[in-house]
């Protein structure tokens, strides 16, 4: 059911779009002033920071922050640098337009040598088992993932007055992207808080996931562990890159050069240390390729940094764009490893018309903390039976909880993600709709307490009992999280016979599951049948079943069961 809550959501706000901003983003193109040619491989750097980046070979780029700045700057060899003013905290379009520097020098003789950036990429593969995490010995750290999905490409159009009258307040949660320029409207975000353990020799996996919540979805464990565990494993220092099934070709692949053009475009300082920036761009398109940039350490020729976006005219199913941010850290004198790791994907569905496209994206940031390298793993971590745990209390954290494992602020924009998502589920059309369908999918009609159906059991027929009518009642999650009862009485107009039966089950535990069912019944059945096959009652197994439904017992049954998880992988079913 929570599911089908966060997916009705999702199709609601699919009616929408409208332009707004978030963080300061600033997106653009850089071209020679004089013949107006795209200009590559341009320096583009918030005043104030080291924060840039470099144009790609159409002269674009796109960069974001959530620092204060407040002016951004273009540089280039032989051209004069250019500072525009940016508005903060907005979404910022800034074209530059280089004027180049005319200089008259004498006659220059250019001999052929090696590029400079195939000697870093040789030093780079050197020093790879040092540098490479999954080389490690063991390591562990603190993870915080944020997820956010979001609805784009839609037309500005929003015709129906009934939605726009009910709806219209969330026009104020619009944002736009600095990576694909799209205006999109974020529906779900999530967040989550985990320790992971890593051992290379004896293999070892552990991640404990202490907390999570995402915006419109309240309990459920599964959706815990599924937003706890999103270590998509961007490693640079691979071949390839496995993203969404499809393997991209790593720019410090030790076949790099069959894929790539490599520049070593600038040197730059950071914290006293002089880092390498190099541009590289896909030679061709047979295989899966980025475009982009990355930033060596010049000392222990580490991975620093790196920029890639898929690259433009890729065929990758259903996938419109991808871009992968990384940047990693110095811990110790010598050891880089990850600090934060950012994937952005822009993905379609087609409908009909298929010049109608509903275009989603999804982000997800990990920012890591406390990371030890070559460390010994706790033994009490050592002797858990499962490579994923989720604490008991991992839903029941508050705001002041959320702000002390933040490594930075939630925008306003972020945080009403929250707020909008629990709006839109107060409007009474909404409740409306979702009652419907809540109804028509799941076969109940709930109230707060209790549910009524199935209603596809409400009348049916066969050959033994004539016609039959049957009604259900089920508690909700809002009765009681421990204590489940279900129950239906039904009457057949055939035989005569008043027929039902019920359950009551209390759950222990969710994670592992633990709990203890009673249940009995006075009805028939067709002895057997598969437990997939059409139960009795249901009005389907009236009509599509094959042959006769008149091979049926009438059946009086009493069940006693405990249910538990005795270790990983062993379930267990003690009945009587």
């Amino acid at each position: 059911m929570k599911y089908l809550k966060l997916c009705f959501i999702l199709l609601l706000l699919a009616w929408v779009s409208v332009v707004e901003a978030q963080t300061t983003k600033v997106r653009g193109k850089v071209v020679d002033a004089e013949t107006g040619e795209p200009m590559p491989l341009v320096s583009i750097v918030f005043v104030g920071t080291t924060i840039g980046v470099t144009t790609d070979f159409d002269g674009n780029y796109d960069i974001e922050t959530r620092e204060e700045v407040s002016e951004i700057m273009a540089s280039f060899v032989s051209y004069e640098r250019q500072t525009v003013a940016i508005k903060k905290g907005a979404f910022n379009t800034i074209d530059f337009k280089l004027v180049p520097i005319v200089t008259h020098l004498d006659e220059v003789k250019v001999k052929p040598g090696d590029n400079p950036a195939h000697a870093i990429l040789r030093n780079i593969s050197k020093n790879k088992k040092k540098n490479n995490p999954a080389e490690k010995e063991s390591y562990s750290y603190t993870t915080y993932t944020k997820m956010e999905l979001d609805i784009a490409n839609m037309k500005p159009e929003f015709k129906n007055k009934k939605l726009q009258k009910n709806f219209g307040f969330i026009f104020q949660y619009m944002d736009t992207s600095a990576i694909t320029g799209k205006a999109y409207l974020p529906v779900m975000i999530s967040e989550a808080s985990a320790d992971y353990y890593y051992r290379r020799s004896p293999k070892l996996s552990r991640e404990i996931v202490k907390a999570s919540r995402i915006s419109g979805i309240e309990e459920d464990y599964s959706l815990a562990q599924f937003t706890g565990h999103l270590h998509v494993n961007v490693n640079l220092y691979d071949n390839y890159i496995n993203i969404f099934e499809v393997n991209f070709a790593s720019p410090l692949s030790e076949h790099g050069l069959m894929y790539y053009k490599y520049f070593l475009v600038d040197s730059v300082q950071k914290e006293g240390r002089k880092i390498y920036k190099i541009r590289f761009h896909p030679k061709g398109k047979s295989t899966p390729v980025f475009d982009g940039e990355v930033n060596i350490d010049s000392t222990t020729w580490a991975l620093e940094s790196a920029r890639l976006r898929m690259a433009k005219g890729l065929n990758v199913n259903w996938i419109r764009d991808l871009a992968i941010e990384n940047t990693n850290e110095l811990i110790n004198d010598s050891t880089w490893f990850l600090k934060q790791d950012k994937i952005l994907a822009d993905f379609t569905v087609q409908m009909k018309d298929s010049s109608k496209l509903i275009s989603f994206m999804g982000h997800r940031q990990i920012d890591y903390s406390n990371v030890k390298v070559n460390e010994d793993i706790p033994t009490e971590i050592q002797k858990l039976d499962n490579d994923v745990i989720i604490n008991k209390d991992v839903l029941q954290n508050d705001e002041n909880y959320w702000q002390s494992v933040r490594p930075y602020e939630l925008s306003e924009k972020e945080q009403n993600i929250y707020n909008m998502v629990d709006s839109i589920k107060n409007v009474p059309l909404y409740k409306n709709i979702y009652d419907i369908i809540q109804t028509a999918l799941l076969g109940y009609y709930n109230t707060k307490y209790i549910g009524f159906g199935p209603y596809y059991k409400l009348m049916s027929f066969n050959k033994l009992e004539g016609c039959r009518f049957q009604l259900g009642v089920k508690t909700t999650s809002d009765f009681s999280k421990h204590v489940r009862l279900t129950g239906y009485g039904a009457y057949s107009t055939k035989d005569g016979e008043f027929k039902g039966g019920g359950t009551v089950e209390y759950i222990f535990n969710n994670q592992p599951t633990s709990k203890f069912t009673i249940s009995g019944r006075h009805d028939v059945l067709q002895l057997g049948a598969s437990e997939n096959a059409f139960t009795t009652g249901n009005i389907l197994s009236s009509i599509f079943s094959r042959g006769n439904n008149d091979k049926l017992t009438l059946i009086n049954s009493f069940d006693v069961r405990y249910e538990t998880y005795l270790w990983q992988g062993f379930s267990n079913y003690f009945t009587l």
